[in-house]
C-alpha cells in the first residue's frame, strides 16, 4: 500500500482529520514540517463548536487523578 495513503489513513483515524486526495502530494509529505503544516490547515472533525470544551477550569466530579492530590 502506499505510503502516503497509511499517513492519510492515520491521520483520519488518530487526529480526527480528513486528509482529501488533492492534498496527498509529495511536496506536503516531505518532511515531518509540512505533514504537520498540512494537517494544521486542515479543518478537524471535531473542531466544531459544538464539541469544543468550554473556557475555563475543568468541571468538578467525583474522580480525583493523581495530580490533584500533589503539591
Amino acid at each position: 500500500m502506499n505510503r502516503c495513503l497509511l499517513l492519510s489513513s492515520f491521520i483520519r483515524a488518530e487526529l480526527g482529520v480528513d486528509v482529501p486526495p488533492t492534498h496527498i502530494t509529495g511536496e506536503n509529505s516531505a518532511t515531518l514540517r509540512t505533514i504537520t503544516d498540512m494537517v494544521l490547515d486542515l479543518p478537524s472533525r471535531s473542531a466544531s463548536p459544538r464539541s469544543a470544551a468550554p473556557p475555563g477550569p475543568p468541571p468538578s466530579g467525583g474522580t480525583s487523578t493523581p495530580w490533584d492530590s500533589a503539591g
